[in-house]
């Protein structure tokens, strides 16, 4: 009888450890978020005059802003808002998004043509369009910020639902359900959607990534969240101020937005190259 050595345990592949670390970093983000709902160190809207743009000490352990805010609980409630503001503009994008891909889909090139046009006519005008126009006629809130990318998502999701969806044309599977009697609505809901739904989590997820960026962008320039709430881009406003003499309260949200959008992003393509493996 032969002794043959154990069976050594493949290693994972890299992009399977980078995807894990990305799903971790992403729930840990989440967690903070959503623990600053019932504690920070600091109520974010106390303001100490005695102590503006202090360094990290016991008492405050990231410092504080030019306001003397405590960093790292308007860092809390920044993560939370940013997630917020893009999860809901994410839900307006695939809601309204994804039903008119699948009838443009069902109702032939001439709607898939008019789907593709308008959806490129449409990004053509961008988020920050969107939200000026938002905030010149009902001022500048996280409320703006959600409909102005969610609008804006509305277009990226129903031409990336097209391309997918374009992928499933001619497969045999759905020429045997055609057969037996499938189609339109009936034939999408048993076979196409389902086998779409990975790929629409990556887009959600991609879309999430870019909502977060956005909602940044739309907060540093006033025109999202505004005092006395919390936002990343916000914070990157208000430490312009102090940044050369204290540059925590900028590296902070700096930090947090950097970590979300590469987290939220490695999930998407890791999501994607899964999907395309298994077929």
């Amino acid at each position: 009888m032969s002794l043959s050595p154990p069976p050594v345990a493949r290693p994972l592949a890299l992009p399977m450890i980078r995807l894990r670390l990305a799903v971790i970093a992403t729930l840990v983000l989440l967690l903070i978020g959503f623990v600053s709902i019932v504690w920070t160190p600091y109520p974010v809207d106390q303001l100490d005059a005695l102590a503006q743009a202090q360094a990290p000490s016991a008492s405050h352990l990231l410092g504080t802003d030019a306001l003397g805010r405590d960093t790292l609980s308007m860092a809390m409630k920044g993560i939370l808002t940013s997630f917020v503001v893009s999860a809901v503009a994410a839900a307006i994008g695939l809601f309204i998004g994804i039903p008119l891909a699948v009838a443009a889909a069902r109702w032939g090139l001439v709607a898939e043509r008019l789907l593709i046009g308008g959806a490129g006519l449409f990004l053509s005008f961008s988020a920050l369009g969107i939200a000026a126009l938002l905030t010149a006629h009902f001022g500048p809130s996280a409320l703006n910020a959600m409909l102005a990318v969610g609008l804006f998502n509305i277009a990226v999701v129903a031409r990336q639902t097209r391309e997918d969806l374009r992928a499933f044309q001619g497969r045999d599977y759905l020429a045997a359900s055609r057969l037996s009697g499938l189609a339109g609505w009936e034939l999408a809901r048993r076979h196409v959607l389902p086998s779409l739904l990975p790929l629409l989590g990556a887009t959600a997820t991609a879309q999430l990534a870019h909502g977060v960026l956005l909602e940044a962008g739309l907060g540093y320039l006033g025109l999202a969240s505004q005092p006395p709430g919390s936002s990343l881009g916000l914070m990157l406003r208000d430490a312009q101020s102090v940044m050369l003499f204290e540059p925590l309260p900028m590296l902070v949200p700096g930090a947090a937005l950097l970590l979300i959008v590469v987290a939220l992003q490695v999930v998407a393509r890791g999501l994607r190259q899964e999907v395309k493996h298994a077929a």
